[in-house]
């Protein structure tokens, strides 16, 4: 079964490794540590914040805050891959 967590997982995945080449004056492994430190954040800050505005605003209103988030990353990942894909290949030496 094909869930929100493992499709966000996926395109997040992606776009760490994009921006490990799309950061200019950046080293990839610095950009690419930036990137899943965030992560790590949005996954010890996500289950309280989803249960404040569960308690907020319903829980049926909470998630669809998540499945908007969830859009705005795959629209984010898309962006910067075609932005990666229009970009110069940085040389590794």
């Amino acid at each position: 079964m094909l869930t929100a967590r493992s499709v966000l997982s996926c395109t997040a995945f992606s776009l760490a490794m994009a921006v490990g080449r799309f950061a200019p004056g950046i080293a990839p492994g610095t950009a690419l540590a930036a990137v899943a430190t965030n992560g790590y954040c949005g996954y010890l800050a996500g289950p309280p914040l989803i249960g404040l505005a569960a308690d907020l605003v319903g829980l049926r209103a909470a998630l669809g805050i998540v499945c908007a988030a969830c859009g705005l990353v795959a629209a984010g990942a898309a962006m910067i891959r075609r932005l990666v894909l229009l970009s110069p290949r940085r040389e590794t030496s």
